[in-house]
């Protein structure tokens, strides 16, 4: 499908650096808003004038994945180069892409749909539920890989955590409605509620709910759509390989068991450790 590229607007800094639009959405880009619309945001400073896209992931668990694949697509599709922060200060475990760009900023804004700002209303773009379901799986991965978590839970109290469950919780009730109209059109059957109050630092907060349960949704996912990003994939490895997978795990526990530098019975079993 060919974009309207006619609200794209560059900046002299833009033409020198060469950025470049794309003019048909592939499944590149339908990821790529995916991804946005989970860790991205836009925003425009007035005072300096500056057109930022930053998008914001876990330190450790994926520090790899935004060096190594997020930012090499941004340069291969619109060869641009990003900045990356690394936050290392005490009780902050995030890792930051930043680029400056008007004619992207507009891009994403005014061709794509993606909100400027906040996004606790937006829902899933026109251009992502008008399209194809190739179209539709690549936006749902790149979804899924940043703003779900894949977890495997007790079915009785003294088993395995071995029961799949690919999560997502959100401020969002529209983006919520809409990913599920996307996952039911391919064939999902996913649990969901909408607006139910769940205490959030002590304040009052409504949340909603998506979950897709089982070991035929998890296989069907795989087969059909997957996971790019290690943070979920290392998961599924060693479920496919022992039958369950521990919680709470680090994605360095999981890749050295997956290398066969440790032991599953090795790693302590956590009650709770946020942020893992």
């Amino acid at each position: 499908m060919e974009l309207d590229l006619s609200k794209v607007s560059y900046s002299i800094r833009d033409l020198k650096r060469g950025i470049i639009i794309p003019t048909i959405i592939n499944e590149e880009l339908a990821f790529l808003m995916g991804i946005h619309l989970g860790d991205g945001n836009l925003f425009y400073d007035p005072k300096k004038q500056q057109y930022n896209i930053n998008y914001t992931g876990h330190l450790t668990d994926e520090a790899n994945w935004y060096s190594n694949f997020i930012t090499p697509l941004f340069f291969k599709m619109f060869h641009i180069q990003s900045y990356i922060y690394r936050d290392k200060r005490e009780n902050k475990n995030s890792i930051r892409i930043l680029m400056k760009s008007k004619a992207i900023f507009t891009f994403f804004h005014s061709c794509l749909g993606l909100p400027s700002g906040k996004k606790d209303t937006c829902g899933v773009p026109n251009l992502i539920k008008n399209g194809s379901e190739d179209i539709k799986k690549a936006f749902l991965r790149g979804y899924v890989d940043t703003d779900f978590s894949l977890t495997f839970t007790r079915r009785k109290k003294e088993g395995l955590n071995k029961y799949p469950k690919i999560c997502l919780s959100t401020n969002n009730k529209q983006l919520a409605k809409d990913t599920v109209t996307l996952l039911q059109e391919l064939g999902y059957t996913p649990y969901c509620r909408y607006n139910f109050y769940r205490p959030r630092y002590q304040q009052p907060h409504f949340s909603n709910e998506i979950n897709i349960n089982g070991h035929e949704q998890l296989e069907k996912w795989i087969q059909e759509i997957g996971f790019s990003s290690p943070k979920h994939l290392t998961k599924y490895l060693i479920w496919k390989k022992y039958g369950f997978c521990p919680p709470y795990t680090t994605l360095k526990e999981r890749e050295t068991i997956l290398l066969g530098d440790l032991l599953i019975t090795d790693i302590p079993f956590r009650k709770n450790a946020k942020g893992l």
